[in-house]
């Protein structure tokens, strides 16, 4: 409904932006008295089928702002998180000029690549949000592994014997909403 699209714009404005720092022109929301710090853009549904893939990419910049994010509904899934290479960053800027970064990142150095990073498996239940700012926005790709898939190990002391680094799923049909928002004019 209309209202639960509002309560989830509403959470994210007041979990990731601070207050008094306008992304744009302001513009007020229904449920609330006080002006949106965010100028949101239309959202809207993606169904991916049991055997459909999402493969891995760094949305553009062209038109989206500094959030991507995602309600997941019906089916659980795993969003697997894994350093951009050079070339996906310059693709998801589509044109834009690198050099002036409203993205709140630095530009690129080849000296502080992410490549040795490692991959972020996130289990979405039905039911979750998932938020895309800052680094995980602009330095990651992001994709929905495949039926049958697990979450990625940890080679980190105590978190490899733990059971959430060991989550295996078999995906239905998935439809989530995705939040986005504008880019500052």
């Amino acid at each position: 409904s209309c209202r639960a699209i509002e309560r989830v714009r509403d959470h994210i404005e007041q979990t990731h932006f601070i207050e008094g720092e306008s992304l744009s022109s302001s513009s007020s929301s229904s449920s609330s008295s006080s002006p949106s710090l965010v100028r949101w853009l239309p959202c809207h549904a993606i169904h991916l089928k049991k055997d459909g893939t999402l493969s891995a990419h760094v949305d553009s910049v062209r038109y989206s702002g500094r959030v991507v994010a995602g309600l997941s509904l019906l089916s659980p899934s795993i969003m697997r998180l894994t350093p951009a290479s050079p070339s996906e960053i310059s693709n998801s800027m589509d044109g834009e000029d690198d050099t002036v970064d409203d993205t709140g990142i630095e530009p690129q150095d080849s000296s502080k690549s992410l490549d040795n990073s490692g991959c972020v498996d996130l289990y979405l239940p039905p039911l979750s949000l998932y938020i895309l700012t800052g680094v995980s926005r602009y330095r990651y790709t992001h994709a929905l592994l495949p039926s049958g898939s697990f979450s990625a190990k940890s080679d980190e002391g105590d978190l490899e014997s733990s059971e959430y680094y060991n989550i295996g799923v078999d995906r239905e049909d998935r439809i989530s909403v995705i939040f986005r928002d504008g880019k500052d004019l």
